[in-house]
């Protein structure tokens, strides 16, 4: 498989994208680890916000800047991990329930794409949406 950034649309990745609303949105595509044996955690968003799809990066708004002084708490750096989001693309502010779950459901095959090569042991998953992603649970507290 490609690496992402070299994918122009998210379904040379495995998404379903001709499925969900989101299809034709701009995808904001994961940052790597520097390490060349891979990351040694993921950090799992939701989906972009406004400034991650400005600067086509993910966690670069105010999100980010909370983890950036989270992960320098904990003596480590975004460089050590590889960040990315559940939907590549930015849904609308209304979105229902079932709109999330279709998109989520649509993206999945990219995400398992994405992390599986990746072998990390460790995955963040930052809020509930992310976190049903991996494991099919809805709130984290059912975690």
């Amino acid at each position: 498989m490609t690496s992402p950034r070299e994918v122009r649309d998210p379904r040379e990745a495995g998404a379903l994208c001709d499925l969900v609303p989101l299809n034709g949105k701009r995808p904001v595509w994961p940052t790597r680890a520097r390490a060349s044996a891979g990351a040694r955690l993921v950090i799992l968003a939701e989906s972009p916000g406004e400034q991650e799809i400005a600067l086509g990066a993910p966690l670069v708004g105010p999100s980010g800047m909370r983890l950036d002084k989270t992960l320098e708490r904990l003596g480590a750096s975004r460089a050590q991990a590889h960040l990315t989001n559940t939907l590549l693309c930015r849904p609308p502010a209304v979105f229902s329930t079932t709109q999330w779950k279709l998109a989520i459901a649509c993206c999945h095959p990219r995400l398992q794409a994405e992390l599986f090569p990746l072998g990390t042991k460790t995955v963040v998953a930052l809020g509930g949406r992310a976190l049903y992603s991996l494991t099919g649970k809805q709130k984290i507290l059912d975690w």
